[in-house]
């Protein structure tokens, strides 16, 4: 037996459990970005859901976001947010069981979302799962930064695009006008950072449709709160084009051990004809080459995201996986799987018929 025992934490027992939480955060078999503990907190306590964990006396084993879909059927799956999220557990290391005690104390279905399928974590959820089923795969852009950032970028781009990118940050600076790149720098308040990216998101096409953080006070705060929980431990990067003092691109970035989720990115849509946006990515590019010990960026963008598929060439393979233990009998789970993957083809046909008829694309 293994000793572990099921819990489930949110608001004070969370609070109890976090500096176990952050410990187990150094000794999980893959950084899982999202579900650090102080992003997990902020998600946890502004959006709801919460925390299943397994634990060993005062030593947890194991943490994953979690909450309940009431829709279109009762299901169980990792909590995602418009900030971001993933289905990988903060899993240690060396108790790769706490996996089997998870899905015994959940004693139903559960469906990651959004889970890395390269790696020793996704092996070991299959091994250590009863029930294991692939709801969903893709691929997404990544970075691998190795060499210079100068080979990367003459490697990637022909002359003709790469003398776009040098003028169009020569024009941001004339007539005048001072355009400056910066990055957020240890120790340094990041909360003007992050108030400055949530208004340049909210004053672009994501405010039009309603979709910007700063568009649901939960999701503000969320933000708010993780951001500086992160910067707090060292995790949160930012990069900023500032013109004439005022921040027209910006994007940000969290990263653990050897890795960087690239999270989000906003610009001033009145400069588009100038590639701010791209600027910025450039920006965040080059630091991530100069990043100490970096193996890994990924993108986390859409599929064929029009922009960033073709400015990062490398992929990850993703997943979204449906879990269980032995005491779900196999006809329950897989009605659970065909029923998620209907629900799933219908969702997706509606979505392409209403970006049809707007005329949008999917972004």
């Amino acid at each position: 037996m293994s000793g572990d025992e099921f819990h489930w934490l949110k608001g004070d027992a969370l609070a109890a459990w976090l500096p176990a939480y952050e410990a187990l955060n150094t000794r999980a078999l893959e950084p899982t970005g999202f579900n650090s503990p102080a992003w997990a907190k902020a998600i946890t306590c502004h959006r709801g859901g919460a925390i299943a964990a397994v634990a060993a006396g005062q030593e947890l084993h194991l943490a994953l976001p979690v909450h309940q879909r009431r829709l279109p059927f009762p299901l169980l799956e990792s909590r995602l947010t418009n900030i971001g999220g993933s289905g990988a557990p903060v899993l240690d290391a060396a108790h790769p069981q706490a996996l089997a005690s998870l899905l015994a104390g959940l004693n139903q279905p559960l469906c990651l979302r959004y889970l890395p399928a390269d790696g020793p974590l996704f092996d070991t959820l299959r091994q250590h799962s009863a029930h294991f089923a692939v709801i969903d795969q893709w691929q997404r852009a990544a970075l691998r930064p190795q060499g210079s950032f100068e080979d990367w970028l003459k490697t990637g781009f022909d002359g003709k695009r790469r003398g776009r990118f040098r003028r169009n940050r020569e024009k941001l600076s004339e007539e005048g006008h001072e355009a400056l790149s910066e990055s957020l720098q240890p120790g340094a308040d990041c909360t003007p950072w992050v108030e400055e990216f949530l208004a340049l998101e909210d004053a672009g096409w994501k405010g039009k449709r309603g979709t910007a953080l700063a568009r649901n006070p939960a999701d503000r705060a969320a933000y708010m709160e993780g951001a500086k929980g992160l910067h707090a431990r060292g995790s949160l990067r930012f990069w900023r084009i500032r013109r004439d003092g005022r921040t027209i691109a910006s994007t940000w970035a969290i990263h653990e051990r050897d890795r960087l989720w690239m999270v989000k990115i906003a610009y001033d849509e009145a400069l588009a004809s100038l590639s701010p946006g791209i600027l910025v990515m450039l920006d965040g590019t080059a630091a991530c080459f100069a990043e100490p010990g970096l193996a890994f960026a990924d993108s986390c963008a859409i599929p064929g995201h029009p922009m960033v598929d073709n400015f990062w060439r490398d992929r990850i393979g993703m997943a979204d996986v449906m879990v269980a233990a032995p005491g779900v009998s196999a006809a329950r789970f897989a009605a659970t799987v065909a029923a998620e993957r209907l629900w799933r083809r219908g969702r997706s046909m509606a979505k392409d018929a209403v970006y049809r008829v707007l005329g949008r694309k999917k972004v």
